[in-house]
């Protein structure tokens, strides 16, 4: 079962929800609760998003209780130092660079997985009961199916056009090379960027495990999501290697098929753009956008 909560970076930050995630978790208060909400339940917090995966052991009614509580303040410098150890560690290439492009699109203040964001208790507690309620609650099961909505959705997404390519850059990070492809947010954006980011994993997977290029695969991609555009990342290897071994007719129409017949991919797809857009996704609509892909358009996406 899992449990997400539609939020915002407070100025453009995901600081403040991911003290809040640890807060929730974190502020079980004795032993006993402690294995009633807490034992085994990993939070996630993003910018537009935190989500809550509960094992079996964990009863639904009881996290939502503990999800919905007042925070407990009093833990929140443990936290808080918890979070600065969490972040201690090597931030990534792709953490770097996410944040500097971010910081081009939304500001100097946008931050994700970024620690020492001053903040003030009462700013933390306001922040969570806007957020933390039934108007921003999904429940989904394990493959992502939506179980529960907030009641007041009426409307459905829409798919428009696939033209919202912002751009196409190199960068350079560390010494390494990235390159990169932003898109502005649309419905169709989110399915397109989600359907490239699983298609460059299937095809260097088929290269190493089946044509035999090598033992792992050749592919380092990321997908990631701001606030209002869409990220798509790889590095110098990928780009020889995407350049060097087209999709073919064949593999993207099998490809296709598969990604299409597999309702664990369509039903996350459906998940993230309902809290993203506050809108349902028929899943006929997401079907019929996926399927009107050409394969001449996706090497053409696929060309960084």
């Amino acid at each position: 079962m899992q449990i997400y909560i539609k939020t915002a970076p407070y100025n453009q930050n995901s600081y403040f929800q991911h003290l809040i995630e640890h807060l929730v978790i974190g502020g079980y208060g004795s032993l006993q609760q402690y294995f009633k909400v807490a034992y085994g339940v990993q939070g996630t917090s993003w910018l537009n998003y935190s989500s809550y995966f509960l094992p079996p052991t964990i009863k639904l009614q009881d996290m939502l209780k503990q999800i919905f509580s007042p925070l407990d303040m009093s833990i929140a410098n443990r936290e808080v130092e918890m979070i600065k150890e969490e972040l201690s560690g090597n931030i990534s290439d792709v953490t770097l660079l996410v944040n500097r492009i971010g910081r081009s699109l939304y500001g100097s203040t946008f931050g994700r997985a970024q620690f020492g964001t001053k903040f003030s208790k009462k700013t933390i507690q306001l922040e969570h009961q806007k957020y933390y309620n039934e108007d921003h609650l999904r429940i989904a099961d394990d493959d992502f199916l939506i179980l529960q909505r907030p009641s007041n959705i009426l409307q459905s997404v829409k798919f428009d056009e696939l033209e919202y390519l912002v751009s196409s850059r190199k960068y350079h990070v560390r010494g390494d090379s990235y390159f990169v492809k932003i898109f502005n947010e649309t419905p169709s954006s989110y399915v397109l960027c989600y359907f490239l980011d699983w298609l460059m994993g299937v095809r260097g997977e088929y290269s190493s495990n089946y044509i035999g290029r090598q033992y792992m695969s050749p592919v380092f991609r990321e997908f990631f999501e701001y606030p209002r555009h869409f990220l798509l990342v790889v590095d110098r290897e990928t780009r020889a290697f995407l350049s060097s071994t087209p999709i073919d007719q064949e593999f993207f129409v099998l490809a296709k098929k598969r990604f299409l017949e597999t309702s664990v991919l369509l039903q996350e797809i459906s998940l993230i753009l309902e809290i993203r857009t506050g809108k349902i996704v028929e899943i006929f609509d997401l079907k019929k956008t996926i399927n009107s892909l050409k394969v001449e358009y996706i090497r053409q996406l696929l060309f960084f």
